[in-house]
């Protein structure tokens, strides 16, 4: 409660409460007067502050310190001057209007924060479940690149030594025959200790995946060459066309095509009882087909080995016997447009180097 009062200096300042403004019910039921300060502005300044009190009558009083009415302290502290305590309502009236703002701010960004998390959450499993489903994917495609090497090197393995040992039993039968004559027996014994080591090489480079990179450098050439030793005693004829094509081959797709072609020769040494054998291996930019025929016995079935071997190469086989009997193998590989771009720039060197 305030009460204005006007400019005058006193000495004291008196405060009374007419009895009529104090009555007391009957019974036991009594009426208190509570005062928690006292202050007397002046000029803005508290004047009663730190000063006595004297309260008249005083018997109805218990218990009660007189210098708490003008030590400047409420009940709840340090009394506020009217400018502070008036701004400090007018911001709490602020934050009052604000504050269903800031909740509603808070309660959108604990949302959003949920789903993040929520969203990060499945996408923890998920890459947890990618992660492993790549490890699985990862093992299988080891697991079959090695039963892939596996094959491979039992493929090499047959069809470089089978043929080798089947030279050299016929190089053995040669120099049996020609036991009495000095000048063929050495030239036939040479040939056996070529083909022993070329036996050597060979089971190394098999072993190694054909690491070392010899066979089928010059395929027109070794072609010829194996032709002439496993196909002794029987005539044969190679014609080539797009030789420059095949030097653009990989050198994986050159290794399989030589072996594929020295696995049919070794195939009519062996079972075909031919007279005559015939080669055509025609090459160009998108394709390469390689053609054997003899005139034996005949067959429409595959050998396996064969088979194996165009699936190496993942390319087409057809075996036919033509209407003048014996056996005709084809085989037709598809170049890949990558390949394609590779020979374009090879051929574009070469002719360039030639023309300079």
């Amino acid at each position: 409660m305030e009460w204005p009062v006007s400019d005058i200096d006193c000495r004291y300042i008196r405060i009374s409460v007419p009895k009529d403004a104090w009555p007391l019910d009957a019974g036991n039921n009594q009426r208190y007067i509570s005062l928690a300060e006292i202050e007397i502005i002046s000029e803005g300044r508290n004047v009663a502050k730190g000063k006595a009190v004297t309260i008249y009558p005083n018997k109805r009083i218990r218990n009660f310190n007189k210098l708490s009415l003008t030590d400047g302290l409420n009940h709840f502290g340090t009394i506020l001057p009217t400018r502070d305590w008036m701004e400090q309502l007018a911001r709490r009236h602020d934050l009052q209007v604000e504050r269903p703002f800031v909740a509603a701010e808070l309660n959108r960004k604990y949302a959003r924060q949920k789903a993040n998390l929520t969203r990060m959450s499945w996408l923890t499993i998920l890459l947890t479940a990618g992660i492993a489903f790549a490890l699985l994917i990862g093992r299988l495609l080891q697991m079959r690149a090695v039963l892939k090497t596996r094959e491979r090197i039992a493929a090499n393995l047959h069809d470089e030594l089978s043929a080798n040992l089947h030279a050299l039993a016929l190089l053995g039968e040669m120099a049996k025959n020609n036991i009495r004559t000095p000048s063929k027996l050495e030239e036939i014994v040479e040939r056996i200790q070529n083909l022993t080591k070329s036996s050597r090489n060979a089971t190394r480079h098999c072993t190694n995946m054909l690491k070392a990179n010899t066979i089928g450098e010059d395929l027109p050439k070794e072609m010829r060459y194996i032709a002439d030793r496993l196909l002794v005693n029987i005539r044969h004829q190679l014609s080539f066309e797009g030789q420059d094509h095949l030097q653009q081959l990989p050198q994986r797709t050159r290794n399989d095509l030589f072996l594929f072609y020295k696995e049919c020769l070794t195939n009519i040494a062996r079972h075909a009882e031919a007279e005559e054998c015939h080669t055509c291996l025609i090459a160009s930019a998108s394709r390469i087909q390689l053609t054997v025929t003899d005139d034996g016995l005949g067959t429409k079935d595959t050998p396996a080995s064969l088979k194996r071997r165009a699936r190496f190469l993942r390319a087409q086989l057809q075996c036919e016997r033509p209407e003048n009997g014996g056996t005709r193998i084809t085989l037709k590989l598809k170049i890949g447009w990558r390949q394609r771009i590779r020979q374009l720039s090879f051929l574009r060197k070469r002719h360039s180097s030639i023309a300079s």
